[in-house]
């Protein structure tokens, strides 16, 4: 899957948003009419739009197309977008690293189903933003069971314990995916084994943040590093400050 947001059908809906809610209110007018006050010609039309499916169509037209057009809006994304990559630079500040893939910060939403992943229904956490500009494809999608213990993945525990996790020293497994170095990567990242053998970015170190907006929990922030450590206590610093303002930009979303 990769992370990138369509422009092209944002005028589609915000033309298909103007002309629902304009049909709205001309049909909404129309149904006072009385039939014995228009001329003839018009009563036919005037009495299929009373009596037929037009009014009951268009007034559920137009708030499904209204909030189709603000789920849509990629404004609140672009912002959150920014707020990720300030993350990002504060956390690795005065670090080098050789591409941007080597350190990213990942957001990612609960969904209680989602037809990517078996058995699709139960809980999951998909990633729906990332900062920079490149490697925004990922396959990345953690479980978030009401069950705990079923919750994989340092997105998935980061979740079920409602705290940070951060792991370190991660064995390279794009040097070395012998069955000992895969075995300590699945232990310590909490991923079966046959999950953690299909990591080969070389990331070595891990931190998981729970969002929680008014007190429930809505997802996780994932930064990953191919370095040995990630300066954590500057990660959740630079996190709690900008929280709040990712938090608002999060209530735009949608559920």
């Amino acid at each position: 899957m990769r992370l990138s947001r369509l422009k092209w059908h944002q005028p589609i809906l915000k033309w298909a948003d103007r002309i629902a809610k304009g049909s709205s209110v001309a049909l909404a007018g129309l149904s006072k009419v009385s039939i014995a006050s228009v001329p003839a010609f018009f009563a036919a039309y005037l009495t299929d739009i009373q009596t037929g499916l037009w009014i009951p169509v268009a007034l559920v037209a137009a708030p499904t197309i209204a909030g189709l057009r603000r789920r849509a809006n990629n404004s609140n994304l672009d912002q959150v977008h920014r707020l990720l990559d300030q993350i990002c630079e504060e956390t690795f500040k005065n670090e080098v690293f050789q591409l941007e893939q080597h350190r990213r910060v990942t957001l990612f939403r609960y969904v209680p189903f989602t037809w990517r992943k078996f058995p699709f229904f139960g809980g999951w956490l998909i990633p729906i933003e990332r900062s920079g500009s490149s490697t925004r494809a990922t396959r990345a999608i953690f479980r978030a069971h009401d069950d705990g213990e079923q919750c994989n993945g340092i997105a998935g525990r980061a979740w079920a314990r409602r705290s940070e996790i951060y792991v370190d020293q991660l064995p390279n497994l794009k040097l070395d995916s012998s069955d000992i170095k895969v075995a300590e990567y699945a232990e310590k990242t909490f991923m079966s084994v046959h999950e953690a053998r299909k990591r080969s970015s070389g990331v070595q170190s891990l931190l998981g943040i729970p969002i929680e907006i008014e007190g429930k929990k809505w997802g996780v922030i994932v930064i990953d590093s191919t370095h040995p450590k990630i300066k954590d206590k500057a990660a959740t610093k630079i996190f709690r400050t900008l929280n709040p303002t990712l938090t608002n930009f999060l209530k735009g979303l949608g559920s």
